[in-house]
Order: C-alpha cells, then structure tokens, then sequence
C-alpha cells in the first residue's frame, strides 16, 4: 500500500508518512517502535494525579476546578483507580500488547476531556486533549498493527 503519489515517488530509503505526523506502520519493527514513544497515556496519568492533588490539598471538584467536591475521600478513591487504570494500559501501549485495553483508555479519556471541555476550560486545554488523544490513538494503532502482524506470521 502506498502512502505517497506517483509523481512523489519513493525512495526505500526514506521514511513514508501515513497521516498527520504518524509514521507509516510498513514492519512489525515500525509498529513497535510507535507503540514504545507513544505519550499519550502517560501524560493522561499525570492529569489524573493533578486531579487527586488538587482534590486532597484543596477540596475542589476536579471538572471545573471551582466547585467543592461533596464527597473527596470517593472522588479520591475513583481517581485512584482511575490513575491505576491508566498507568496499567500505558505499559500495555508501550509493551505493544495493548490492542484492546488502549481503545479503553482513549473511550475514557475521550469521556474526561469532554467533561471538562464542557466545565469550563480554555482553548489552550483542548489543544492539549487533541494531542494526548491522538497519542493515544497512534498507540492503539500500532498494537492494533503488532497483533495483526504477529496473527499473520511475521517476527521482528
């Protein structure tokens, strides 16, 4: 599958582009190698651990950062186990073994950005969503990839 037009041509030698600034997945070497710098779920859990500083030392609800949250020690609890969650898919990304687990983490990141877009936030938070998402997005696409490739017989 080619990524480029005839009258660009192509060089083996260079490195193709599929989309945007995702690399093309044309190896399992590739796949894996987008899987490991994948940033995105990392950067989600140390959103999560904002949340759960700022619901300890200030009592605040963390959607708009304004209202006091009515019960912390539950919020807490769930950020927790929300911070567990992402820090456990973003392993699985980085491992290249997260084919299932990272469409989570984006539907539940997706869900959080969402939430706190319609909150209040500035315009400068949702550029930083869309590149956490889309990281995360690249991440699930290349373990999508890597399980494919492995299905079909291919090694590293």
């Amino acid at each position: 599958m080619s990524y480029r037009s005839d009258e660009q041509g192509y060089d083996p030698g260079t490195r193709k582009k599929s989309f945007w600034y995702w690399p093309a997945l044309d190896s399992l070497d590739d796949s894996y190698a987008v899987a490991r710098k994948t940033f995105g779920g990392w950067a989600f859990a140390a959103m999560i651990a904002l949340g759960v500083a700022v619901t300890y030392f200030f009592g605040l609800s963390t959607v708009d950062l304004k209202t006091p949250e009515t019960d912390p020690a539950g919020a807490m609890m769930g950020q927790v186990a929300e911070l567990l969650f992402a820090l456990f898919a973003s392993y699985r990304i980085m491992i290249g073994r997260g084919w299932i687990i990272s469409w989570v983490l984006l539907a539940i990141f997706v869900a959080e950005a969402v939430m706190k877009i319609l909150g209040g936030h500035s315009f400068g938070w949702v550029i930083f969503y869309v590149a956490v998402g889309s990281s995360i997005l690249a991440g699930a696409r290349a373990c999508w990839d890597i399980r494919l490739r492995k299905k079909a017989g291919e090694a590293v």
